[in-house]
């Protein structure tokens, strides 16, 4: 504010110099001084302010190159961060499809030597007991060597083969009953579980001809109506309702009194038949 006023006062005493110098006034040598003086303080304020602005500019481009250079910077960082990102999870990704792979191949050699051993096991109990049972020449007696597998065993280890999973080794034992002792106690048991195998794996139709088997082979045999009833339930599971329902109720008409006939009734009842 006080320098504005100086300069206003040094520009007037100028301005009326020259009024005075324009109509032809005679002005001293002191006045003349005066004004040079004045001239000149000017002239270093003005310098003083363009250098106050220079160097001003001169700091607002050095923040202005700094913080474009801290920019710059923060950009790279970013940049390479991402890179390093992107290249880790490649990393895990290649990982992972190696795990997968390994994984993979463990478990196809595990399978192939679970049925490996399986397979030995099931055509050791076979052949055991072809090699114990020996036939007399009229053909009605088997006679069994003293150690050896017995068909008990051969069924034990279907059932156990079945419950394991092992549905083909289990498949094994229980034809090699039914060939073997073809009239003994626990055939029809064995002629059953050949065809729940079949079911559990996923040939209805094979299943449904065991059963049919089972009961034209051995109709007195207290697997008779189970066998009836399981064909019942596959017919009605692959849509054939008339004949599950028709099975159903042979088994209630026939089979009065039996618990199977009970539940051959409680699954009328469900379907709607009856």
């Amino acid at each position: 504010m006080a320098e504005s006023t100086v300069k206003r006062a040094a520009i007037g005493r100028l301005a009326a110099g020259m009024l005075v110098l324009a109509a032809g006034a005679c002005a001293s040598s002191g006045d003349l001084e005066e004004m040079h003086l004045d001239m000149r303080r000017i002239a270093v304020r003005q310098d003083s302010v363009l250098a106050e602005q220079n160097r001003l500019i001169r700091e607002i481009l050095r923040e202005t190159g700094s913080t474009q250079g801290r920019l710059n910077d923060q950009s790279d960082e970013i940049f390479d961060l991402r890179g390093g990102l992107f290249g880790e999870l490649r990393e895990i990704r290649d990982a992972f499809v190696r795990l997968e792979s390994v994984v993979g191949e463990n478990q196809r050699g595990i399978a192939a030597l679970r049925a490996t051993f399986d397979d030995a096991l099931a055509q050791l109990a076979a052949r055991g007991a072809r090699e114990a049972e020996t036939t007399v020449a009229d053909g009605a007696t088997l006679q069994r060597d003293e150690g050896s597998p017995d068909p008990s065993e051969l069924f034990e280890t279907g059932l156990s083969f079945m419950q394991d999973g092992s549905l083909g080794t289990a498949r094994m034992a229980l034809e090699e009953l039914l060939t073997t002792f073809p009239n003994h106690d626990l055939a029809p048991e064995a002629a059953f579980h050949l065809a729940q195998i079949s079911h559990l794996e996923g040939d209805p139709d094979t299943a449904l001809a065991g059963f049919r088997e089972l009961r034209s082979r051995f109709p007195t045999a207290a697997r008779a109506p189970h066998a009836l009833y399981q064909m019942a339930l596959i017919q009605l599971e692959t849509g054939n309702r008339v004949e599950g329902i028709a099975n159903l109720e042979l088994i209630v008409n026939t089979y009065a009194g039996t618990d199977i006939a009970e539940v051959a009734a409680d699954k009328l009842a469900e379907v709607g038949g009856g």
